[in-house]
Formats: C-alpha cells, structure tokens, sequence
C-alpha cells in the first residue's frame, strides 16, 4: 500500500483511472490535513513535493524510513513512473 500525498481532488480523479501496478493500491492523503500522518496500513510515502509544506516531508520522514519514501516534484505522469519503479523493485 502507497500513500500518496499532496494530490489535487482532480489529480485523484485522474489517478484513479489510470493503470496501476498489480496487487499495488494506492491511498490518497489531502496536504490540507492538519496532522502529518499517513494511514498505519502504508508500506511507502510519495510525497508530491512542489506544492507540499515542508512539515509533511518533516512528520512523513519521522514515520518512516527515508528509503521508503519517494519525493516527485512533477506531475502525474512523473508520479506514475515512480510508482511503477516501486513496483519493478519488489516495492
């Protein structure tokens, strides 16, 4: 499970219509959330840094390993390819 964090509602939409990885299942953290906290279940992190407060990086980085967590300062297809590089190397 991948938690990604920083999409726009639109992005989600988006997202959730493309093709994805087998077995990889995505869940969505809005950065307007005032706690920095990923849900217990996640594996990784893909933060969406561009538009992201630094405190996500900051509360992200206290949860979990830095080596399972990915910054993308693209978009969506940026986003994509990082997900399917997680997925090509056993996650």
């Amino acid at each position: 499970r991948v938690a990604v964090v920083g999409l726009m509602p639109d992005q989600v939409n988006a997202m959730r219509g493309r093709a994805l990885p087998e077995g990889m299942e995505l869940v969505f953290v809005p950065k307007e959330t005032s706690a920095t906290e990923l849900p217990p279940s996640a594996d990784y992190a893909v933060l969406m840094s561009k538009w992201l407060p630094h405190r996500w990086q900051d509360g992200v980085y206290a949860q979990m390993p830095r080596d399972r967590v990915r910054l993308v300062a693209g978009g969506l297809s940026e986003l994509t390819a990082t997900l399917r590089g997680l997925a090509a190397n056993g996650r």
